[in-house]
């Protein structure tokens, strides 16, 4: 059996199709993706088209006021402003907005030297869910703090607004973690 001679087509007209192709068989393969999810009750932005687990921004509960959770914390040192529209230093974290808004003031404990009063002014794009960024003024500090598990109390929960987050007031400095010398 022949095969049917090979038609050229204008370099465009070739990509055209096959960027078309694509994209019908990536949407056929989220909406089946999205019917199985349905039939199987779960979820259905938890998995995209090709199978990966993703979790859900709205997986973790917003805070309120009084609650005590459990965070991983890292330190930072940034030049520029904060998503709350101040420059980053002492006594700010970032955190997800989701979870803590930006405006929230919360107590860091079981984090030795660290811990203190804190108010959410930043927020991160790889920020999800119970993690924290802890600013520092100098990267020696920040990497001298590392990477850890803190305890926190959440005082009061902010709106999650910018304006929200620049009428918080930083704790004064015997309210949080000392300079390191």
């Amino acid at each position: 059996m022949q095969r049917p001679p090979k038609v050229c087509l204008p370099f465009r007209e070739a990509d055209r199709r096959r960027r078309e192709s694509r994209s019908r068989s990536s949407a056929f393969r989220a909406l089946s993706t999205a019917i199985a999810l349905i039939v199987l009750g779960l979820p259905v932005g938890s998995v995209d088209a090709r199978g990966t687990k993703h979790a859900s921004k709205s997986a973790a509960a917003p805070a309120r006021a009084g609650q005590h959770m459990s965070f991983r914390a890292s330190g930072y040192s940034q030049h520029g402003e904060t998503a709350g529209g101040t420059r980053p230093r002492e006594g700010i974290v970032a955190a997800d907005n989701h979870v803590l808004p930006l405006g929230t003031r919360i107590r860091m404990v079981d984090a030795g030297p660290y811990s203190g009063e804190y108010v959410v002014k930043d927020k991160g794009r790889k920020i999800h869910g119970h993690k924290l960024d802890v600013s520092f003024d100098t990267r020696a500090e920040a990497r001298k703090f590392g990477k850890r598990t803190v305890k926190v109390e959440v005082i009061s929960v902010g709106e999650g607004t910018r304006s929200d987050a620049q009428q918080e007031p930083i704790p004064p400095p015997e309210n949080k973690a000392p300079a390191l010398k």
